[in-house]
Protein backbone atom coordinates (compact mmCIF):
# COMPACT_ATOMS: atom_id res chain seq x y z
CA UNK A 1 0.00 0.00 0.00
CA UNK A 2 2.69 2.47 1.07
CA UNK A 3 4.50 1.63 -2.37
CA UNK A 4 1.08 2.43 -4.36
CA UNK A 5 0.54 5.53 -2.58
CA UNK A 6 4.52 6.88 -3.03
CA UNK A 7 3.77 6.14 -6.82
CA UNK A 8 0.57 8.00 -6.85
CA UNK A 9 2.09 10.83 -5.42
CA UNK A 10 5.64 11.06 -7.84
CA UNK A 11 2.72 11.20 -10.70
CA UNK A 12 1.00 13.71 -9.33
CA UNK A 13 4.04 15.57 -8.96
CA UNK A 14 5.77 14.85 -11.92
CA UNK A 15 2.47 14.86 -14.13
CA UNK A 16 2.99 11.21 -15.08
CA UNK A 17 0.77 8.62 -16.14
CA UNK A 18 0.45 4.96 -15.47
CA UNK A 19 1.83 3.20 -18.35
CA UNK A 20 -0.38 0.71 -20.20
CA UNK A 21 1.14 0.04 -23.70
CA UNK A 22 3.21 -2.63 -24.31
CA UNK A 23 4.80 -0.99 -27.22
CA UNK A 24 8.68 -1.70 -26.79
CA UNK A 25 10.76 0.99 -26.33
CA UNK A 26 8.59 3.57 -26.07
CA UNK A 27 10.32 7.01 -25.80
CA UNK A 28 7.69 8.22 -23.30
CA UNK A 29 8.31 5.21 -20.64
CA UNK A 30 10.07 6.23 -17.67
CA UNK A 31 10.11 4.20 -14.16
CA UNK A 32 9.72 4.91 -10.29
CA UNK A 33 10.59 2.05 -7.78
CA UNK A 34 10.43 -0.71 -10.95
CA UNK A 35 6.77 0.75 -12.15
CA UNK A 36 5.95 1.59 -15.87
CA UNK A 37 5.23 5.39 -16.05
CA UNK A 38 4.25 7.58 -19.15
CA UNK A 39 6.15 11.37 -19.72
CA UNK A 40 4.58 11.92 -22.41
CA UNK A 41 2.22 15.00 -21.40
CA UNK A 42 5.14 16.51 -20.35
CA UNK A 43 7.20 16.32 -23.26
CA UNK A 44 4.36 16.55 -25.66
CA UNK A 45 3.87 19.52 -24.01
CA UNK A 46 7.24 21.34 -24.07
CA UNK A 47 7.55 20.51 -27.86
CA UNK A 48 4.17 22.52 -28.05
CA UNK A 49 5.48 25.08 -26.22
CA UNK A 50 8.67 25.21 -28.45
CA UNK A 51 6.48 24.84 -31.65
CA UNK A 52 8.55 21.73 -32.85
CA UNK A 53 5.78 20.74 -35.11
CA UNK A 54 8.42 18.44 -36.71
CA UNK A 55 9.47 16.61 -33.62
CA UNK A 56 5.90 16.98 -32.54
CA UNK A 57 5.02 14.74 -35.84
CA UNK A 58 7.97 12.42 -35.07
CA UNK A 59 6.56 12.14 -31.05
CA UNK A 60 2.75 11.28 -32.27
CA UNK A 61 4.29 8.31 -34.72
CA UNK A 62 6.49 6.76 -32.36
CA UNK A 63 4.39 6.54 -28.91
CA UNK A 64 1.14 3.78 -28.52
CA UNK A 65 -1.95 4.53 -30.16
CA UNK A 66 -3.65 5.20 -26.81
CA UNK A 67 -1.78 8.61 -26.73
CA UNK A 68 -2.07 9.61 -29.84
CA UNK A 69 -5.73 9.05 -29.91
CA UNK A 70 -5.59 11.24 -27.15
CA UNK A 71 -3.79 14.19 -28.80
CA UNK A 72 -6.78 13.89 -31.32
CA UNK A 73 -9.02 14.03 -28.90
CA UNK A 74 -7.71 16.93 -27.13
CA UNK A 75 -7.86 18.48 -30.74
CA UNK A 76 -10.89 17.98 -31.56
CA UNK A 77 -12.47 19.73 -28.68
CA UNK A 78 -10.03 22.44 -28.91
CA UNK A 79 -11.19 22.75 -32.10
CA UNK A 80 -14.94 22.46 -32.03
CA UNK A 81 -15.29 23.85 -27.94
CA UNK A 82 -18.44 25.77 -27.86
CA UNK A 83 -17.10 29.21 -28.25
CA UNK A 84 -20.00 31.60 -27.43
CA UNK A 85 -20.56 28.64 -24.41
CA UNK A 86 -21.01 31.66 -21.76
CA UNK A 87 -23.18 33.71 -23.61
CA UNK A 88 -25.47 31.11 -24.34
CA UNK A 89 -25.64 29.96 -20.56
CA UNK A 90 -26.80 33.34 -20.18
CA UNK A 91 -29.36 33.35 -22.35
CA UNK A 92 -31.13 29.95 -20.53
CA UNK A 93 -34.58 29.93 -19.19
CA UNK A 94 -35.62 28.41 -15.89
CA UNK A 95 -36.52 24.85 -16.97
CA UNK A 96 -34.29 24.00 -19.93
CA UNK A 97 -32.21 20.77 -19.93
CA UNK A 98 -29.02 21.02 -20.47
CA UNK A 99 -26.15 18.66 -20.16
CA UNK A 100 -24.18 18.45 -17.30
CA UNK A 101 -20.61 16.79 -17.89
CA UNK A 102 -20.29 15.67 -14.22
CA UNK A 103 -23.95 14.07 -13.76
CA UNK A 104 -23.48 12.20 -16.79
CA UNK A 105 -27.03 13.63 -17.76
CA UNK A 106 -29.24 15.76 -18.92
CA UNK A 107 -30.51 18.70 -15.76
CA UNK A 108 -32.82 21.29 -15.51
CA UNK A 109 -31.45 24.63 -15.53
CA UNK A 110 -32.64 26.87 -12.45
CA UNK A 111 -30.74 29.88 -13.07
CA UNK A 112 -26.93 31.18 -12.79
CA UNK A 113 -25.62 32.57 -9.73
CA UNK A 114 -24.94 36.78 -10.17
CA UNK A 115 -21.18 37.49 -10.68
CA UNK A 116 -18.71 37.04 -9.39
CA UNK A 117 -20.03 33.84 -9.19
CA UNK A 118 -19.51 31.69 -11.66
CA UNK A 119 -21.89 28.83 -10.28
CA UNK A 120 -25.24 27.33 -11.99
CA UNK A 121 -28.00 26.23 -9.72
CA UNK A 122 -29.82 23.34 -11.73
CA UNK A 123 -32.12 20.35 -10.54
CA UNK A 124 -31.24 16.23 -11.75
CA UNK A 125 -33.96 14.49 -13.17
CA UNK A 126 -34.80 12.83 -9.67
CA UNK A 127 -35.69 16.13 -8.32
CA UNK A 128 -32.43 16.87 -6.75
CA UNK A 129 -30.81 20.84 -6.68
CA UNK A 130 -27.80 21.21 -6.69
CA UNK A 131 -25.07 23.84 -8.12
CA UNK A 132 -21.92 23.51 -9.77
CA UNK A 133 -19.59 25.95 -11.81
CA UNK A 134 -20.68 26.74 -15.52
CA UNK A 135 -17.82 24.95 -17.14
CA UNK A 136 -19.61 21.39 -16.09
CA UNK A 137 -22.54 22.05 -18.89
CA UNK A 138 -22.81 22.43 -22.34
CA UNK A 139 -25.89 23.45 -24.49
CA UNK A 140 -27.50 20.34 -26.23
CA UNK A 141 -27.66 21.16 -30.13
CA UNK A 142 -30.71 21.46 -32.03
CA UNK A 143 -29.50 21.05 -35.25
CA UNK A 144 -30.69 17.91 -37.53
CA UNK A 145 -27.09 17.00 -39.14
CA UNK A 146 -26.09 14.00 -38.26
CA UNK A 147 -23.34 10.97 -38.28
CA UNK A 148 -23.79 7.24 -37.93
CA UNK A 149 -21.96 4.91 -36.29
CA UNK A 150 -22.03 1.12 -35.19
CA UNK A 151 -20.14 0.26 -32.00
CA UNK A 152 -19.76 -3.40 -31.80
CA UNK A 153 -16.58 -6.08 -31.02
CA UNK A 154 -14.77 -5.53 -27.87
CA UNK A 155 -16.66 -4.09 -25.38
CA UNK A 156 -19.26 -2.14 -27.00
CA UNK A 157 -21.13 -1.43 -24.21
CA UNK A 158 -18.74 0.50 -22.00
CA UNK A 159 -17.42 1.83 -25.26
CA UNK A 160 -20.83 3.12 -26.03
CA UNK A 161 -21.16 4.40 -22.93
CA UNK A 162 -17.99 6.51 -23.27
CA UNK A 163 -18.71 7.60 -26.80
CA UNK A 164 -22.01 8.65 -25.27
CA UNK A 165 -20.46 10.68 -22.65
CA UNK A 166 -18.00 12.22 -25.08
CA UNK A 167 -20.65 13.63 -27.53
CA UNK A 168 -22.78 14.93 -25.44
CA UNK A 169 -19.81 16.68 -23.39
CA UNK A 170 -19.33 18.54 -27.18
CA UNK A 171 -22.58 19.55 -27.30
CA UNK A 172 -23.88 16.75 -29.59
CA UNK A 173 -27.45 15.05 -29.12
CA UNK A 174 -27.17 11.35 -29.62
CA UNK A 175 -29.82 8.66 -30.46
CA UNK A 176 -28.75 4.66 -29.29
CA UNK A 177 -30.45 1.75 -30.82
CA UNK A 178 -29.83 -1.45 -29.03
CA UNK A 179 -28.58 -4.42 -31.40
CA UNK A 180 -28.07 -8.07 -30.91
CA UNK A 181 -24.02 -7.45 -30.12
CA UNK A 182 -23.66 -3.94 -30.75
CA UNK A 183 -25.28 -0.19 -30.40
CA UNK A 184 -26.19 1.69 -33.43
CA UNK A 185 -25.64 5.79 -33.04
CA UNK A 186 -27.04 9.03 -34.28
CA UNK A 187 -24.73 11.80 -33.46
CA UNK A 188 -26.79 15.29 -33.93
CA UNK A 189 -25.08 18.87 -34.67
CA UNK A 190 -25.53 21.62 -35.99
CA UNK A 191 -23.11 21.11 -39.35
CA UNK A 192 -22.07 17.84 -40.66
CA UNK A 193 -18.57 18.67 -40.99
CA UNK A 194 -19.12 18.71 -36.97
CA UNK A 195 -20.65 15.52 -36.49
CA UNK A 196 -18.50 13.91 -39.41
CA UNK A 197 -15.35 15.02 -37.92
CA UNK A 198 -16.40 13.65 -34.34
CA UNK A 199 -16.70 10.01 -35.22
CA UNK A 200 -14.03 9.93 -37.67
CA UNK A 201 -11.41 11.37 -34.95
CA UNK A 202 -13.53 9.75 -31.35
CA UNK A 203 -14.83 6.95 -32.71
CA UNK A 204 -13.64 4.60 -35.65
CA UNK A 205 -11.06 3.42 -33.40
CA UNK A 206 -10.73 0.39 -30.37
CA UNK A 207 -8.69 3.13 -28.22
CA UNK A 208 -11.95 5.11 -27.84
CA UNK A 209 -12.16 3.14 -24.68
CA UNK A 210 -9.16 5.42 -23.34
CA UNK A 211 -10.56 8.30 -23.69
Amino acid sequence: MMKIMKIHRYCQENNLSICTSNLDDCVCRTFYLNFRLCDFAKIYADLLIKKKEKAIHQLLESVCKQRRHEVLYWNYTVKYSQPDKQKSLLELKRGDRVYCTTEFSDVIFLEKEKPPSDFIKYKTLDGKEKRKYSDHFCIISKGNKYAEYIVDGDNYEERTIIIERKARGCGFRVEKTKRKNSYYLQIFGDTQDHVNDFVTLCCQDKYTLYF
